[in-house]
């Protein structure tokens, strides 16, 4: 099946300004030098957009970016991938250094000076997914720093692996995306007494990302809880934490994947061809000795006479 390319705006050098005010709303950048060299790339994941910005210093400044609350003036999140930058809103000025993220809303004035070359995402919620009550916090912006482990670096972690993936997702699977980017987004602010209930929530959805990450990589022998964790952007220990609320370990969660995937494969008629040995290193086994032992342990039979009961 043929997938539907992610419709990417692009815009290079002195083009990026003018890309920049029409996704953004009627923002004036200004370039320290020639906007030459800087990119603007940006894609729609249904209830929200991603985009990624790479340019020299420069500044961004907000006056009232939209009247509309549902078009570009949209609650704004940087996630600041290198290089420094200084906000200022409401009387606050906050330094934002690599690894941070930012949550502000564009209609209230604002200053944003790029003191050096950055790499920024930013992502675009509209604002009616926050409740009045949120957005009564968000009369100055909210920083998040690096620091932080977390729902913040989930959210960092996520955004990041969304707009590396935007060209190869079709249209259903980037709004799945955004959709779990939106919740993660607006949780960050709620406040300390709902602290439960933003942890709940960001642990499920790591717990549903880590799934589909070891699903997706389940023929990798080499697949283990410190990869999972640093494609997350989290540490080992929320991995762990994540799959507390089904009582097992990462790594127990794995190893049955793998065994319940090569248990289906051996009574598929569709790799009847394939040898058990083949089954067992398509399922992420190193060793069919230890395939074996394992598959005996969780089904009472071996391979071959699992294989054999089916044929007959």
């Amino acid at each position: 099946m043929a997938i539907t390319q992610a419709p990417m705006d692009i815009g290079f050098g002195p083009e990026l300004p003018d890309l920049a005010r029409r996704l953004f709303g009627n923002i004036q950048l200004d370039f320290a030098s020639e906007a030459r060299g800087a990119t603007l790339q940006s894609a729609d994941f249904g209830p929200c957009r991603l985009s990624r910005i790479d340019a020299s210093a420069h500044g961004v400044r907000g006056q009232r970016v939209a009247q509309r609350s549902h078009d570009v003036d949209s609650i704004k999140l940087i996630l600041q991938a290198d290089g420094r930058s200084v906000m200022e809103q409401n009387g606050m000025s906050l330094i934002i250094g690599s690894g941070s993220l930012l949550l502000y809303d564009p209609t209230r004035p604002y200053a944003l000076n790029n003191v050096s070359r950055i790499t920024q995402f930013l992502l675009q919620v509209p604002r009616h997914n926050f409740s009045a009550a949120l957005l009564q916090r968000l009369t100055g912006p909210h920083l998040f720093t690096a620091e932080q482990n977390g729902i913040s670096r989930i959210v960092a972690g996520l955004v990041r692996n969304a707009m590396t993936e935007a060209p190869v997702l079709d249209e259903t699977a980037r709004a799945r995306v955004g959709e779990t980017i939106v919740r993660l987004a607006t949780s960050l602010i709620l406040p300390e007494e709902a602290e439960d209930e933003r942890d709940s929530t960001s642990l499920k959805i790591l717990r549903s990302r880590v799934k589909a990450y070891v699903e997706a990589n389940l023929a990798r022998p080499n697949l283990d809880v410190e990869e999972i964790a640093q494609r997350m952007g989290c540490s080992r220990r929320y991995i762990f934490r994540a799959f507390e609320a089904e009582n097992v370990t990462p790594a127990s969660f794995l190893w049955d994947l793998r065994l319940e995937r090569a248990h289906a494969r051996l009574t598929d008629p569709a790799f009847r061809g394939s040898s058990i040995s083949e089954v067992a290193y398509s399922c992420g086994f190193s060793s069919s000795a230890h395939f074996s032992r394992a598959f005996r342990k969780r089904y009472g039979c071996t391979p071959s006479q699992l294989r054999g009961e089916t044929a007959g």
